[in-house]
């Protein structure tokens, strides 16, 4: 499946093992570039799913979705002081001190896993 005219996104997708081997094999079976079985394999879910799922009169009003895209993204900053903390502890050796950095690093996880229930993470 060719592109119609230019590209006008790139998206950078992560698989695991199991889900390149099937990406992998269909490509080699149908003769396509894993790109192209992608691009196929959005095509058919479209037209799978209900009319008007596209629709999205449910979203939550825009400033609410822009509060929380902020918050996410703070919540980023912090996971990023956190890990070099973490860092920082294990060096010291102090087993306690890691203790401590470990269990905040797992509550930052809790955190974003709550957050993310309510982030688009395709708007910013």
């Amino acid at each position: 499946m060719e592109l119609d005219g230019p590209v006008k996104k790139r998206l950078t997708l992560r698989l695991d093992a199991e889900q390149w081997d099937i990406v992998s094999e269909i490509s080699k079976q149908a003769n396509l570039t894993p790109a192209e079985v992608m691009r196929l394999s959005i095509y058919i879910l479209k037209h799978r799913l209900p009319r008007g799922f596209t629709d999205r009169k449910s979203d939550p009003p825009e400033d609410f979705q822009n509060g929380v895209r902020r918050l996410w993204k703070e919540i980023n900053s912090i996971g990023v002081n956190i890990n070099q903390l973490v860092r920082l502890a294990h060096m010291s050796g102090d087993a306690e001190l890691v203790g401590i950095m470990l269990h905040a690093q797992e509550e930052l996880r809790r955190l974003k896993r709550v957050v993310s229930k309510y982030v688009s993470h395709n708007g910013g």
